[in-house]
This record gives C-alpha cells, structure tokens and sequence, in this order.
C-alpha cells in the first residue's frame, strides 16, 4: 500500500507524497476467509457506520449477497452489518434492526481484475454507497444498527451459508461514525497514520511476502488500538493465489521531525539501527504505531569523556577518588568523576592492597624452615609465610614445600666370583640379600636391596662309554674308568665345576654255527649269505658296545633240475623226496604223484618239490603236451632273493630277453602283487603282506615259470 507521511519539524509541519506498494490478501473464494472475533468494539450499534476496504475482484458470485467483504451477520435474529458484492459488478451495503434494511447499486459499478476502492455509510437517514471516493447510489434508512455477539465480524465471507469473495482484499476499514463525503473521497486511497476513537477496526494487510512461502503468518493485526486481530482460516499461504500478494497502491503520510542533543562520546539512534560517536547531523526513521514513517533529523554534538590511569598501595583498604568505592583487594578497578564538559573522566586504577605475594618451591631432603624462621614442617605441601616491606605491609610467601623423601630401590646382580656394591663399601662372594646406602640425585638417602646370585656351579654326573670318553669341555678324552675333573661355562657364563664318574666298557664276542638252505640273513639284517663260510657280524650288546658275531655257516642247496622225455618229466637230484605240482592250480600237489618220475595225462604246466640236504625247492614250471614237450630252455629259469626273506625281493634272471609280468598270490589264490618288467637281469620288488607262503608268477609270452616264497 501507499503512504503519506506528515512531518512535524518543531513548529514548522511540512509534508511529502511517497507511494507505497504493499501486500494485500488473496481470497480463493472456496474456503478462505478471516475470523476478526466478537469483541465489543465491533457490536456496532445506533444510526452510524462507516465500512471501508480495497477489493480486487477476479470473479463474480451470481448473486449481490454472495460474495461478502465485509460480514457480521447475526442470521437468527437479523442483526449486524454487512458489504457484499457481485451480480456481475453491484456492490451491497445492509445492516439489521431485527429485520434488514439494504442498498444495491443501481447498476453495474465494480470492474474484475482492478483494484477499487468501497464504501458503505449510514447516518440514521441515508444509506451511501462509494466507488474510489465517489458516491454512487444512496437510499433512506430508519432505525438502528441492533448489536449481537451471536456472530464474529468476518472478512472475506458469510460464514452461515458459506458466502465466499474470490479476489485480493486491502485496507479494510469498520468505523461506529457515518463518514461524510469528503472525508471518503480525502482519504480513500491514504493509509491512515493516526487514531480516532470511532475506528474499531484497521487492517493495512501489509502483512507476509508477496507469492511467497507465508505458512507462519496466519494472522492479520488491528492497527485500531482495539485488537480485533483475525485469524486466517482455508489460506494454502504459498504461491500465487490463497496467499499474502501484492496489494493497492496506497499514499502513505511521512511526518517529519527535528531534534537537537549532545552526548557524551556516542548516541544511539532512535531506531537504535545506528550508533552515532561524532558530532554531526542524522537522519533516522522509526515507524508510529500505525506503522507509518516517522523521519528524524537529529542535529548532535558529541562531547568526549577523558580517562587516567593510577597506580595506587595500601596495607588493608583504598579509598577511590570519587569517594564512592573502598576496595580492600587487589587488582584493577574503574572510578568516574566528571569532567570540565560535564562527561566522564573515567580513571583506572591499578590497585595493590597489602605487601607483596610471592611463591617458592624449595624441594628439601626430612625437613624445611620459612624464610621467617618461625616455622619447620617435615611434610610436602602448600605452606604460607609472612615477612614485612618495605613499605611497612605484610608480604605473604606461599611455599609450596616438596620433602624428598629417602628412595628404595632393589637389584639383582648375577656375578661369577665376588661382588663390590654400588657404593664401594662391600664385597660378597655368597649369593644372598645385602644392603647398601648412596646419596640420590636429590641428595638423600637411597637405599640399595641387593638380591645377589653367585653363578658358579659345580656338579658330579655319571657317564659310561665304549672304549673312550671325551670330556664335557672337549679338552681330555679318557679311556679308563675313573672319576675324573673338568670345566666348562654354565649358562650365566661361568665356572661349572664337574666330577665325572666314568664307565669304560668293551666290545663282546660270541660264535654261531648254523646250517641253512639256499640263503642266510646276518644276525644284524643287513647281510644275505648264499654261500657256505665264515662270515663276521657286528651288534650292540646290552651296554651299547659292538657284539663282534663270528657265523659258522653251511648252505645247503638242492638240485630242481629237471628232464622232460615227451610227456614224462624226471628229476635231476637224487633227493629224498619228490612232490609233483600243478603250476595253473597255484602249484597243487598231484595226489600220489611223490616219484622222481612224473608221466603228465593232460597238457600243462608242472614243477616238482624236491628234499634234498633237509631242504626244500621248488623247479621252474614246465610245459607238456601230449603231443610233446616245449622246449625247456624257453621255460623262464630265476631264483628269487632272498628266501625267505621279509619284504624286499630280487627276482634273478638268466638274461631273459622280452617283457615279463610278474604276479603274487597267497595260498588261497588271492592275487596281492602285480608288476611289468623288461629288465634282462634282476626285478626288485617290495611285498607288504602278513607273513606265510605266496606263489610268485613269471610270464613271458605264452611260458609260465613259479616258485614259492617264504615271506617272514
């Protein structure tokens, strides 16, 4: 809205114009409306009423009466006042004395979308209606205005039978006065920037920002000094429409005024925005409780305040110079007198009540007197003394007193002969726990707990040896049993005295005479003897000296030769026994066939067990047919080492060309070995199986040659 300001300068008035855009209120014409209340100053009553606002219409109602600007309509007992508008641009004034006496403007006197301004007056005869400060239609009344609080003043709708304005209402205006003519058109398009008496109700609406997010201003204030604050219900407060907007042009009065002051070194403005220190002349501007204007001219001196500083002693109290403070501690205080100008001196003074304070921190071993000599304390802490200045006042000393105490400390020296202690005064040669005093870093006692270890040691072990021993150290080697000295370093790095009891034991001898068949493991298994002869072995005997064995050994072997004559195979030895066998039954005994002779009946392959020299053998497997006998040099001849013997084989062979498999079966015919080989000369393999008798297989083409193994 716009304002005129009137300026007052002393005696002098004087005014200006300015034009002022402020904010209006956007009614939906749905739901928005604002509730003003029941308060007594608005129970309009007798022969005069004035009602004003600014209206800014974008719809019109299909009805005069529905679209209310200003309402407080008691329904029930038609009583109140009421401005409407609508019919396609007609304007409505009423009020009620129990019945409704209204005025409709002739014609069409509003205009959609323009801000204008409305009026309705009534003085006891006429009814008026206004447009822009021009009267435009008028009728005769009589009656009065009956007052009811049965109703609140409304702005924006009726709320009885929900009568909303659609437009942006400003500067609503309830007066209990008929206002004349000239008064309207004088003041219709001003802010009002004064009371009177007979305004019960002003709203300027300068209120939110314009199109803005408005959710905290739900309220509109009464500048009429009554409070008839409204409560805005239904507005969405953001946006376009339904919102705080920009509203009608208004003049607003600014009143001027002059004033002439001096301060001592600063004023504060009457705004209190500015803070003046020098002289000069300012401007200010506060707004009146009407919220307009008011200019200020402020012709200022500015006179300056001096200041001191003073140093000043006492033994208890001071007095300052104003005689208005005694201050009986020290530090620094501020006092004023005034000056030549009539403003501030302002002194400072630096203050020291009573002598001087100081602090020491002796640090003493049992016991510390003051500087005084009136005291002696024997424990650490904070102690005060007192001595006399220079100037006659006590002077506090605060000692903070460290008694040194007397230290303790324990060591644990590892030594190998003697020990001098740290302050030289003893020497040990015992492991044990000694004392010894010094003087700390403090100058006081410290003492000394010495946990002392002699490490030399001495010891007697039992040793035994064969043949000769050498010493612990490494230095002596014996060979005859004793008790002996020797020395070597402990694990301290010192003497370990040792006696040694000494066992020297020799070397045992013994014989073995043994006959045996094919083969002879050495006592100790690592030799095999196939040979008749005397042959040495060396064990350890129960005291873990060799057992030196001399063996007397006598193999004996026996003759598996065999002859083949067509189907009649003979054997070469002449034995003791003889056992024919079926090679393809795992080397089956043929039931009474126990001569030397053996005529087969059907083809296949055969060997015979001969006992000879009380030892048992087993020939290769011959092939008969009954047409003839292979070839027997193409039988595969080997022997297998040892055997017996306890899991590791030779298969020996007789330069036998050509790749052989070789199978293991146990005597229930489980195969437990199978191995291929091309070697010409040996086959080494290993049998990992429970001790008994297995039949070993060597095939080499369509020839089978078997033996029994004995495995230990």
């Amino acid at each position: 809205m716009m304002k005129r300001i009137t300026v007052f300068v002393a005696s002098i008035l004087f005014a200006f114009n300015p034009i002022f855009s402020q904010n209006g209120l956007d009614f939906d014409g749905t739901d928005d409306r604002i509730d003003c209340g029941t308060d007594t100053s608005v129970m309009i009553s007798g022969k005069t009423i004035t009602l004003e606002a600014w209206i800014y219409p974008t719809a019109w109602k299909t009805n005069i009466f529905d679209g209310n600007i200003i309402c407080k309509e008691d329904n029930k007992s038609n009583y109140g006042y009421m401005m409407r508008c609508g019919a396609g641009g007609k304007l409505n004034f009423a009020y009620g004395d129990g019945s409704w006496h209204e005025l409709n403007s002739a014609g069409t006197v509003l205009t959609l979308n323009t801000w204008q301004h409305v009026a309705g007056s009534y003085d006891g005869t006429k009814l008026r209606l206004y447009v822009n400060g021009v009267a435009v239609d008028s009728a005769s009344g009589t009656g009065g205005i009956t007052a009811s609080n049965a109703a609140n003043l409304e702005i924006g709708c009726h709320l009885t039978y929900t009568r909303y304005f659609q437009g942006m209402i400003d500067e609503v205006r309830i007066w209990n006065s008929a206002r004349s003519a000239s008064l309207i058109k004088a003041n219709y398009n001003k802010e009002l920037c004064s009371r009177d008496k007979t305004l019960r109700a002003y709203y300027k609406f300068n209120q939110g920002k314009a199109g803005l997010t408005n959710f905290s201003v739900k309220s509109l204030t009464d500048l009429s000094g009554y409070n008839n604050t409204g409560t805005l219900t239904g507005f969405t407060l953001s946006g376009s429409s339904s919102n705080w907007l920009k509203g009608a042009t208004l003049i607003r009065d600014v009143f001027n005024g002059t004033v002439t002051t001096s301060r001592c070194d600063y004023m504060f403005s009457p705004s209190n925005k500015f803070k003046w220190t020098a002289t000069g002349v300012y401007y200010d501007t506060i707004q009146t409780f009407m919220g307009c204007d008011s200019a200020i001219k402020v012709n200022l001196t500015i006179k300056k305040s001096t200041s001191k500083t003073i140093k000043a002693y006492a033994c208890t109290s001071y007095t300052s110079p104003s005689g208005i403070y005694t201050w009986t501690t020290s530090g620094t205080y501020t006092d004023y007198l005034r000056n030549s100008i009539n403003c501030d001196s302002i002194i400072t003074v630096i203050l020291k009540i009573g002598g001087g304070r100081d602090s020491i921190e002796p640090a003493v071993c049992k016991s510390y007197t003051t500087p005084s000599g009136k005291y002696t304390f024997t424990q650490s802490g904070s102690y005060n003394d007192t001595l006399v200045d220079f100037r006659g006042c006590d002077s506090i000393i605060l000692i903070n007193l460290t008694i040194l105490k007397a230290t303790y400390a324990k060591i644990y020296p590892n030594v190998c002969h003697t020990y001098t202690t740290p302050s030289g005064k003893h020497t040990y040669t015992q492991t044990g726990v000694y004392m010894d005093t010094m003087v700390n870093y403090y100058g006081c006692d410290s003492f000394i707990s010495i946990e002392l270890k002699i490490r030399k040691t001495s010891n007697t072990i039992n040793r035994t040896a064969c043949y000769n021993y050498t010493s612990p150290s490494g230095k002596h080697i014996w060979t005859i049993s004793g008790v002996y000295q020797d020395t070597i370093p402990n694990a301290f790095g010192c003497d370990s005295a040792l006696t040694i009891n000494l066992t020297i034991n020799s070397a045992t001898f013994s014989n073995i005479q043994t006959t045996e068949c094919r083969s002879y493991v050495s006592p100790g298994k690592k030799k095999i003897w196939t040979k008749t002869g005397i042959y040495k072995d060396t064990l350890t005997n129960y005291k873990g000296c060799d057992s030196i064995i001399t063996v007397d050994l006598t193999i004996n072997t026996v003759n598996t030769g065999v002859t083949a004559s067509g189907s009649t195979l003979t054997a070469s030895s002449s034995a003791t026994g003889y056992q024919w066998l079926n090679c393809e039954l795992l080397h089956a005994k043929i039931n009474g066939e126990t001569n030397k002779t053996f005529t087969a009946v059907k083809t296949g392959y055969y060997a015979v067990e001969v006992t000879e020299n009380a030892c048992k053998d087993t020939s290769t497997c011959y092939k008969i047919t009954i047409s003839g006998v292979q070839n027997p040099e193409k039988i595969i001849p080997f022997h297998i080492v040892p055997n017996p013997g306890d899991g590791k084989y030779e298969i020996e062979l007789n330069n036998s060309a050509g790749d052989i498999s070789i199978d293991v079966h146990n005597i229930t015919g489980k195969m437990i070995l199978h191995k291929e080989s091309s070697s010409t000369d040996t086959i080494a393999f290993d049998l990992q199986a429970p001790s008994g008798v297995y039949w070993v297989t060597l095939r080499q083409g369509d020839n089978v040659s078997c033996q029994k193994l004995v495995h230990r």
